[in-house]
């Protein structure tokens, strides 16, 4: 997984979900998927089911995975940059 600074762009209720995003994501914006790398993380809570996360890195700084964040919201796609 790289390092730095990460886009999420989805929550899934499995890995398997995170991974069909992530494909349908390339097929939306492929300028925008081309030269980044996809990461699913989980996220555990106490009680509740397991999240997987898809998040995006391959930025240098915060202010790199801002900008790109804001291209895709620009085409109506959702994300944020976790803090």
């Amino acid at each position: 997984a790289p390092d730095g600074p990460r886009v999420q762009l989805a929550a899934a209720p499995s890995h398997a979900g995170a991974s069909a995003f992530w494909d349908e994501f390339v097929r939306r914006a492929p300028d925008l998927a081309d030269g980044r790398t996809p990461v699913i993380v989980t996220f555990e809570r106490r009680g509740l089911p397991t999240v997987w996360r898809l998040r995006v890195g391959g930025f240098d700084q915060v202010a790199e995975a801002s900008a790109w964040c804001s291209r895709l919201r620009a085409r109506r796609l959702d994300c944020w940059v976790p803090g």
